[in-house]
Formats: C-alpha cells, structure tokens, sequence
C-alpha cells in the first residue's frame, strides 16, 4: 500500500466563530469563580436548545412548555442526573 502525504486544508469560512467559542470555554472554565456545572447547562442548551438559552431557569418551570420538553431541559444541567456509584451503599457521598 503506498504512503500518500497529507493534504493541507483551507480553514473552513467558520473556523474564526469556532476559535472565538473555544476561547471563551477557555477563560471561563479558568476563572475560579464560575460555576462549573452552570456553565455545562448553559453551553448544552445553547447547543440544543438556543430558544431557551437565556432564561433556562423559567423555560423548565413554564407550565406551558410540553412535559417532555421541560425534562429535556432539565436534564441539561448536570446536577440532575446521578453516576452509578451514587447508589452503593457503601459510597462515600462528601468524597464522592
């Protein structure tokens, strides 16, 4: 089998709103000031579902909303969900 060199690629038209996104990960998991599990919420429903990015809290709360559209967006936030260890009894819950 021959060995083909790699190709280099033009960036693609969006790579700059990928950068600026990425950076902005970046200095906001480096700040020790924000809330980690917040800010995983806030990215997952901008990605999924941007209509309720700004205001999470009451999209989740709005009796308006379809059930399983409320419970989608709770499941965005990872204080939520519960890791397999969680249910051993014999899991230490202030280390875990």
């Amino acid at each position: 089998m021959p060995l083909l060199p790699l190709r280099t690629l033009a960036d693609a038209p969006t790579a700059s709103i990928a950068d600026e996104w990425l950076a902005s990960m970046e200095n906001a998991l480096a700040d020790p000031a924000t809330d980690r599990a917040t800010l995983c919420r806030r990215v997952l429903c901008e990605i999924t579902y941007p209509e309720y990015a700004s205001d999470w809290e009451s999209a989740v709360a709005d009796p308006r909303l379809p059930m399983a559209t409320r419970l989608a967006l709770s499941a965005l936030d990872p204080r939520n969900i519960a890791l397999e260890p969680e249910y051993y009894a014999d899991c230490d819950d202030a280390r875990f």
